[in-house]
């Protein structure tokens, strides 16, 4: 006599590597007596909710950094200047941002693989705290950006004025195709009040992307002869990106890449020299920790122009190498980085009399108890005695003193003004950062004869911005790479991109319509999947004449295609079913889980 015990432990099954993969990976359930094709329960559902949630927050993430790479270079330094050590923060959250990317859209996809196979959802507790770990992550993220970066989330919602267009098309698709699953879903649904909520949910979603293109506002989308001319550049600091700041070499490299002007940053030494430094101290860009030890943390402005002069202003790049670009620096060029120096004003001025150059600084005034307080009057003095034009200087900041000994300035104020108000006091020129002034501002400046200069811009796709919008010039740390861009990063008239929209939406409708017809011939009815049967379902009570009722696990065994038995069970089997045909009904009412043991002992 042959047991069902037995019998379970001499049947084999073929190896199923890609199942044991997804459920393995997803929940560690490796073996097949782990896995189940049960509903999954509520607690899973919500942990798969959480997964999402993360991957949605990390998807808008990874767009942050990669807009916030025009201002990498400002996270490091504001890290800087709290921990006065130097490293490439920006690098670091980045990785770990495309790294949680990536972890999350594998486990996604098993998450998905699992809806499409039929097994139950389990998230294994590991993969529970990494999703813990990462939503706690991106709110100290957040919370850090806000305070270090504010300014930076107002990039975030200029880059849609580029890239809105672009984001609407593969939003569509995307909807389009998770229609799929989700009209499955929906034939699935018996309760009815349910299927018109999904219904009314759904249809909104995709009409509300079928129609944003009506709420966006896109300046590259205009007729070609509006396109307006090409920004002029300024050389941030020189070319700060593939050079040491505020020096000889990084404004001869600028001029060398086609800039219009030059702009860099004015502090008075301790004996009324006006020089060239950006931070307060001389730390970052300079060896002063190595003539000055004891000194390292003090102002630049306590140095004689004679200090000054004896500190190394370039090495530190290559040791640094801020922007990643030290190894495309041609070798001769980088042996000129050890021989740089701070620069005087005076030195600027040769530069751009020189090169015939517009230059634009900020000044940064002492400390209260410095001997020379008015930096104003000893900087315009200094660019006199240089004999540069007057018309080369952008002024900032403009004051009653400078307007009466250089008339000549281009007065320029910082930050954006009411134009009856700049008019008035003869101010041609505006100098604001991207987050000060708006597109229609700089139409309007424009429209009053009032030039704009919009700072810092570093990217492509930034610069294509303020091409379309009409500013007349930028000042940018990458003049290397957008004196190189001779159309915005992509431009199209107001036909072809109301073409386009109406296309892509067309065709998404006529595949959403479609999907669901697919659907409705796949589901004609709700059908139980037979996998899914429990072993312990009600039976019939009685055998129908001349009809063999096997038991739940023989229809298991028999339609499982997986598996075959390799034992001489069949005959047994056989035997079984021709004694099942003569009996009689009382054996009909013992328990179906007993069916095998009876027929076993009438052997």
């Amino acid at each position: 006599m042959v047991s069902h015990v037995r019998l379970e432990k001499e049947q084999k099954y073929r190896q199923q590597v890609c199942l044991s993969c997804v459920t393995g990976l997803y929940g560690c359930r490796w073996k097949r007596y782990r896995r189940s094709t049960e509903p999954t329960n509520l607690y899973e559902k919500i942990w798969l909710g959480v997964v999402v949630t993360s991957f949605i927050f990390m998807l808008i993430w990874l767009y942050f950094w990669l807009i916030a790479q025009n201002d990498s270079d400002d996270l490091n330094w504001f890290i800087w200047e709290d921990l006065s050590v130097w490293f490439d923060w920006f690098t670091l959250l980045f990785a770990w941002c495309i790294i949680a990317l990536l972890y999350l859209s594998v486990l996604l996809l098993l998450a998905i693989s699992h809806c499409f196979i039929g097994q139950q959802l389990y998230l294994h507790w590991f993969h529970k705290a990494l999703q813990v770990l990462i939503l706690l992550g991106c709110i100290i993220t957040a919370a850090m950006m806000s305070k270090l970066w504010g300014s930076e989330f107002h990039l975030l919602a200029i880059s849609l004025q580029v890239t809105s267009p672009i984001l609407q098309i593969v939003l569509v698709v995307v909807l389009t195709t998770l229609t799929w699953p989700f009209a499955g879903l929906w034939y699935r649904t018996d309760n009815s009040v349910v299927k018109a909520l999904l219904l009314i949910s759904y249809s909104a979603i995709m009409v509300f992307f079928y129609l944003i293109p009506l709420f966006m506002d896109v300046p590259c989308v205009a007729e070609k002869i509006e396109l307006p001319p090409k920004p002029k550049m300024f050389g941030h600091r020189g070319a700060e990106e593939i050079a040491p700041e505020n020096t000889m070499i990084s404004f001869e490299t600028a001029v060398n890449n086609s800039i219009y002007g030059l702009e860099s940053d004015i502090r008075i030494s301790w004996d009324g020299v006006p020089f060239l430094m950006h931070d307060d101290t001389l730390e970052r860009t300079t060896n002063v920790a190595a003539v000055f030890p004891n000194r390292t943390e003090a102002r630049a402005e306590t140095f004689t122009w004679d200090e000054l002069k004896q500190l190394d202003a370039g090495s530190w790049f290559l040791q640094k190498d801020p922007f990643h670009t030290g190894m495309s620096i041609p070798r001769s060029t980088r042996e000129q980085f050890d021989d740089q120096r701070i620069l005087s004003l005076t030195d600027l001025m040769e530069i751009a009399k020189k090169y015939n150059k517009t230059v634009i600084f900020d000044m940064f005034g002492p400390p209260h108890n410095h001997p020379y307080g008015n930096i104003s009057e000893i900087v315009v003095d200094t660019i006199l005695q240089s004999g540069i034009r007057q018309n080369q200087i952008f002024w900032l900041g403009g004051n009653k003193y400078v307007r009466q000994k250089a008339p000549g300035f281009v007065q320029t104020v910082e930050g954006r003004g009411d134009i009856s108000d700049l008019l008035e006091e003869n101010i041609t020129q505006v100098n604001a950062e991207y987050s000060e002034v708006a597109d229609t501002e700089i139409h309007e400046y424009s429209q009053a004869n009032i030039s704009t200069n919009v700072y810092i811009i570093n990217e492509v796709w930034l610069y294509s911005l303020y091409w379309c919008v009409g500013a007349t010039s930028i000042t940018t740390s990458a003049c290397h790479i957008l004196k190189n861009v001779e159309t915005p990063i992509w431009h199209m008239t107001k036909t072809t991109y109301l073409i386009a929209w109406v296309l892509v939406d067309a065709v998404s409708v006529i595949c959403v319509g479609l999907i669901f017809l697919l659907q409705r011939v796949r589901h004609p009815n709700h059908i139980t999947n037979p996998e899914a049967i429990s072993l312990n379902s009600p039976r019939q009570k009685t055998f129908p004449h001349h009809h063999h009722r096997k038991s739940d696990r023989e229809v298991l065994y028999q339609s499982n295609e997986d598996t075959s038995a390799v034992t001489p069970t069949a005959d047994i089997d056989g035997t079984i079913g021709n004694m099942a045909i003569v009996m009689e009904d009382p054996v009909a009412n013992i328990a179906p889980q007993d069916h095998d043991e009876v027929q076993m002992q009438f052997d």
